[in-house]
């Protein structure tokens, strides 16, 4: 109730409002009010100057100056509608009010009083307009005439506005919300003041003798009317009446009644007759019609009845329709309406045309090309909403796919000069991002190509786990835990160049200073300059130097701050991390424009062994290419690159490929939804096509005619889509993970993509539909032979059979995928994992790491604890990342291989419930395995380093600058300690106290609340500074496979929603057969057949087109998914089970989408069923 009670209700309302205007735009240009041109070209200004007025700093002015027309022209109507004066003090002190509650409202800061206003002069409007309505004989729901029904238009889109963009109020601007509010009150004075000759005096009841029709006035209606009849041939419409007839000539009722009496001297019906007649003549005369029946001639021409058609003919010319067409002295249809027209000549390559198309014309046939599409809408509301509704369906989703695919593949190239960074990476056995620290600063200054580099790390911790750093603001007493601190050289903003707020950018060159991004500055600092301001970082003074802007979001990675390298030599000048022999740091490089980044690849080889001491087995495999630097375009990292020391989660293009084909999927199902509706109902439009053909139109007429159409759809499907994907934006980002926003759809780029898209959709969608129709021919259609069977039902089965292909695939892929993630997640890993829990250690630089003593203590108080069974820590947990040393066996293996380590305290073997295949666990009784000379491998590390006999065997660990000599005392079964996306490598297991980051509790599983609680007030008796924070272990290892449960959310719904479509086409098709079947059925049941047989005969047709998209669906499936589960070192076994439930599915809900339908059919009496149509 809160929530709702919190909306903006009242911006809300105005968000309607403004809709409500741009829609009556578009109603009034297809209807052709005297107000649709002059309206048009309002929108524009009052749009333009609300765009202009958005960069001016004062809002009130803004408001009011759009404010001020509205009540204006509110008051004005008024004015005339009482026939009062124009003006009046009490209209100037109305408005004079108006501004001052405005400026108020400003002041006081309640702007809620001018909107309230703004809705008060609204419905007064709706007032106004019901008033004049009521003065002219107008009531609601009682008239027919073209006005009320504006009138019912008009407040009905309000209504349905008003509900369905209800929760587009947020996302509008105020200079939409008044924009439309002023295109609301123009819309309904103009279109009234032009109905009433602006000043005139509302009509009276005498008939003609208080005419308001001036001589000229008469004269304009009489020439319109020519011209109207002539050219548009109004008269051969069967539901032509006077209203009609007003309404296009823009005038009344009973003044164009009063024309016809005095200056034609006849009444509209002897009018429409005349003309109906003249037509029929020429019919009557024409080669092409010798064969048709009076009957269709008269039809053709607007008669129902023959017998009424024979009467009127007979009352004009004097003879009857069969005897008119026997007389050979008849003068043609040209010699009678156009005797002074000249034919084009047909000798020469061109001709003109400028006397068929003035511009009068040219605007009514465009009216007619709509009226005849709002028709043929309206005439099959079913199927219009059936085809409507799966094309905004399609396009939704092809709009929310699309600005997904958009932003994955937009990393990192928001960044200036992205496409000349590039990122070093080594390529070897086990390949990482991570190369030496010296390496950028040295191929800067030796390769001219190169314009900059830079050198930075992550703040890591113990085994390469990032930390979150403790930062204080001891003069405000600010303190928080931070994360994403990193070391960096002075040149980050040369290579990265960042926006710089405040400070000198060469800050990094110097000792403990500190770069912070703006966010940062705020939150320390608030509103005052962070520029010299001291933080304490890790108990470090530090001086902020200089404030950035922050990395883009769609980043491959981002930072909080930068500390400069310098500080690191300052504290520790022999540090080995800083050396050519440590690989621990991201090298990237910028560079000179032109230059070739291949050339400076292959160059890098011999260049680095001048300063790598390897020796000359790795030198060989650096010749040989088995192992090398890389460079890696910054713009592919996100999506490509996979490598050990990600600096965050990327994403996988494999899943891009995924959803492309899934959008161009769902786009195939709702096009064909499209063309197969459309030809399943084309006999209904059979008759306009052969009446089109018989007025002389031509089938390449026709075809850009239904291809117009076709695009016009695509483009009111588009329009919808828009307002629905503002609707489920925020659904579809909390399923996402993305931060998308309603203005992601208003940027010139993607309108542009879209409009494109729906153009394309339009014309290949409106391809068979443009050819089948224009097909037709008239004598076939007149005659009543027309059949649309055979090739075209052939054709539509054919299409159905691709839409389920598609819907196959999607689904078949939908369960393989869920069962590979099913794998994953539930795989036994080899250790134990559950009611595990870990705590985090916090290390400081005083104590050089973490605090030993306290730690201890620490687990002595919990192992105390009720429901803690054991307590142990580690300095990785499974999952996370993990550092790697070289190690050699000089007995069995003289080369060294890559192997993982983890740091351990005593117990955590048995907690974890590692498995031992040989030799001991470590234990605090034997003095090697306190001083970490002894160790654990596992059966990858014995089987790589070929120990036959491994327990007892000496090997030599390459920790950086030197060697250590360890014992194996045990071997572990191999267990997965990351991923499945990765193979088990190669693993020492030490004990080292120092290098421990997290506490690892096996609780017993029983009242875990309690337990908790106890170890939460444990853990704060030793430090009350820090928050208590925990994690289960086994939900950190779902968390692995978040990326696969999000791409498998995303592409199950769409995929419901591809068969959904697929289904809603299939349900169009069936009720397109039950019109096309009705006589079978009947004739069937009167030869006997029960109902059950007309069921199972029609849903074996279905059945066996589902059954054909399976057969080629299935394999199809098999194969993509095959080749998607390569990509995982362990996959599960496709099975059958996929492809059967897949099937099962699939006939299910197809037969069950049309199962309403085919009873319907089947329940159909026969006497009924024969006297269809």
């Amino acid at each position: 109730m809160d929530q709702w009670m919190t909306w903006p209700w009242m911006e809300m309302l105005m968000a309607c409002t403004c809709l409500t205007g741009l829609g009556l735009v578009f109603f009034l240009i297809l209807n052709r009010f005297p107000a649709s041109r002059f309206l048009g070209q309002l929108v524009i200004v009052y749009l333009g100057f609300a765009l202009f007025s958005h960069f001016v700093s004062d809002e009130f002015w803004r408001e009011l100056s759009l404010m001020a027309p509205a009540l204006s022209l509110s008051w004005y109507g008024s004015a005339f509608f009482t026939q009062n004066s124009r003006i009046s003090p009490k209209h100037v002190g109305l408005i004079s009010l108006a501004i001052v509650l405005a400026t108020a409202a400003y002041y006081f800061d309640q702007l809620w009083l001018v909107n309230c206003l703004t809705i008060v002069i609204l419905f007064d409007s709706v007032q106004k307009v019901k008033k004049e309505a009521a003065s002219r004989g107008i009531f609601w729901f009682q008239n027919s005439g073209a006005r009320i029904v504006w009138f019912r238009n008009y407040f009905g889109l309000n209504i349905l506005l008003l509900l369905s963009f209800l929760f587009l109020g947020q996302i509008l601007s105020i200079e939409f919300i008044w924009a439309g509010i002023l295109i609301n009150f123009l819309f309904i004075y103009i279109q009234i003041f032009r109905e009433s000759g602006f000043a005139s005096p509302i009509p009276v009841s005498n008939k003609y003798k208080k005419s308001t029709l001036s001589a000229a006035q008469k004269a304009g209606i009489v020439e319109n009317l020519d011209k109207l009849l002539v050219e548009t041939k109004f008269y051969l419409k069967d539901d032509i009446s006077l209203g009609g007839l007003a309404t296009q000539l823009h005038t009344t009722t009973h003044h164009l009644s009063q024309v016809l009496n005095e200056n034609k001297g006849v009444s509209f019906q002897e009018l429409i007759s005349q003309y109906r007649i003249r037509e029929a003549r020429h019919l009557l005369k024409d080669p092409e019609q010798k064969n048709t029946k009076v009957e269709n001639i008269a039809a053709l021409v607007g008669y129902n009845s023959k017998s009424a058609f024979n009467t009127a003919f007979k009352r004009h010319t004097g003879l009857t329709p069969s005897e008119y067409r026997d007389r050979k002295d008849v003068r043609s249809y040209r010699e009678v309406l156009l005797p002074n027209r000249k034919k084009p000549s047909s000798t020469g390559r061109t001709f003109s045309l400028s006397h068929l198309f003035t511009k009068k014309l040219k605007r009514t046939m465009i009216t007619n090309f709509f009226k005849t599409f709002i028709r043929t809408l309206n005439r099959n509301k079913v199927f219009t909403f059936i085809n409507l509704f799966g094309l905004t369906v399609g396009f939704t989703c092809s709009i929310l796919i699309y600005l997904f695919i958009a932003h994955e593949l937009s990393y990192d190239q928001s960044l200036p000069n992205h496409e000349n960074i590039y990122r070093i990476s080594w390529i070897a056995e086990h390949s990482q991002t991570r190369t030496p620290h010296p390496m950028a600063q040295a191929i800067r200054r030796d390769f001219p190509e190169v314009k900059n580099a830079v050198s930075f790390s992550p703040w890591y911790g113990t085994g390469l786990t990032k930390q979150e750093i403790k930062v204080e603001n001891k003069q405000l007493k600010l303190k928080f835990d931070e994360p994403d601190f990193y070391f960096a050289d002075s040149t980050f903003l040369d290579v990265f160049q960042l926006e710089v707020v405040a400070g000198d950018q060469e800050a990094l060159k110097e000792p403990n200073t500190l770069v912070i991004t703006e966010a940062m500055a705020i939150k320390y600092f608030g509103e005052a300059n962070a520029i010299g301001q001291i933080l304490n970082v890790s108990d470090m003074p530090m001086e902020v130097s200089l404030v950035v802007k922050g990395m883009p979001k769609n980043a491959h990675f981002h930072f909080n701050a930068l500390i400069s390298y310098e500080t690191v030599k300052a504290i520790n000048p022999e540090s080995h991390w800083m050396t050519w022999a440590d690989f621990g740091h991201f090298n990237y490089i910028l560079m000179e424009e032109g230059s070739s980044p291949s050339d400076l690849q292959s160059k890098i080889g011999d260049w680095v062994l001048q300063y790598l001491n390897w020796d000359s087995g790795a030198k060989d495999r650096f010749d040989t290419g088995q192992i090398r630097f890389e460079l890696q375009p910054i713009a592919d990292i996100h999506l490509h690159s996979h490598l050990r020391w990600e600096l965050e989660n990327n994403g996988n293009i494999l899943y891009v490929y995924i959803l492309i084909g899934t959008m161009f999927f769902i786009l195939i199902i709702a096009a064909i939804n499209y063309v197969n509706l459309t030809t399943a109902k084309s006999v209904e439009r059979a008759k306009e096509i052969g009446v089109r053909k018989t007025l002389g139109a031509v089938s390449r007429h026709l075809t850009a005619q239904f291809y117009l159409e076709s695009v016009l759809f695509c483009f009111v499907a588009l329009i919808l889509a828009l307002g629905l994907t503002g609707l489920v934006m925020n659904h579809f980002n909390q399923l996402a993970d993305k931060t998308f926003s309603f203005n992601d759809l208003l940027d010139y780029a993607f309108i542009g993509k879209a409009l494109l898209l729906c153009f394309a959709i339009g014309l290949l969608a409106g391809i068979y539909p443009a050819i089948f129709l224009s097909s037709f021919k008239p004598s076939d259609v007149l005659k009543g032979k027309l059949s649309v069977a055979g090739e075209s039902n052939r054709l539509r089965s054919l299409l159905v059979v691709c839409q389920f292909i598609v819907s196959a695939i999607l689904i078949t892929s939908s369960l393989i995928i869920l069962k590979q993630i099913d794998f994953m997640q539930s795989k036994e890993l080899g250790f134990d994992q559950e009611a595990v829990i870990s705590i985090p250690i916090p290390s400081s630089v005083e104590h050089g790491g973490i605090n030993l003593s306290e730690a201890r203590a620490i687990q002595n108080e919990l192992r105390a604890i009720t429901g803690v069974k054991q307590v142990s820590a580690a300095s990785n947990l499974p999952g996370s990342q993990f550092d790697n040393h070289p190690v050699t066996s000089v007995k069995y293996h003289p080369d060294y291989l890559d192997a993982t380590e983890v740091f351990v305290d005593f117990g955590l073997t048995e907690l974890l419930g590692f498995e031992l295949v040989s030799g001991r666990a470590l234990q605090s009784s034997y003095a090697a395995d306190s001083a970490g000379t002894n160790v654990l491998i596992n059966e990858t590390a014995a089987r790589s380093l070929n120990l036959k006999q491994p327990i007892g065997e000496k090997l030599a660990w390459h920790l950086g600058g030197y060697d250590l000599e360890i014992t194996v005392i045990g071997v572990v079964k191999d267990f997965h300690y990351k991923s499945l996306h990765q193979t088990i490598n190669p693993l020492i297991i030490q004990h080292r106290p120092e290098l421990l980051n997290h506490m690892v509790l096996k609780l017993d599983g029983k009242n875990f609340q309690q337990t908790l609680e106890a170890i939460e007030m444990t853990y704060t008796k030793f430090d009350q500074e820090e928050a208590f924070e925990f994690h289960f272990l086994d939900q950190q290892l779902g968390d692995l496979y978040e990326s696969e449960v999000r791409t498998l959310s995303v592409f199950s719904i769409f995929t419901c929603v591809a068969l959904f479509l697929a289904c809603l086409g299939l349900l169009g098709i069936a009720l397109a057969m039950l019109s096309q079947k009705v006589k079978e059925v009947g004739i069937r049941k009167i030869l006997g057949a029960r109902p059950i047989q007309i069921i199972q005969m029609i849903f074996a047709q279905f059945a066996a087109l589902v059954g054909i998209a399976l057969a080629i669906g299935l394999p199809i499936a098999h194969l993509l998914m095959q080749e998607w589960l390569m990509e995982f070192p362990y996959q599960t076994t496709l099975g059958f089970m996929p492809f059967v439930w897949s099937a099962v599915a699939l006939l299910t809900v197809a037969l069950a989408s049309v199962s309403m339908v085919v009873l319907k059919i089947a329940a159909t009496s026969p006497v009924k069923a024969l006297r269809y149509e």
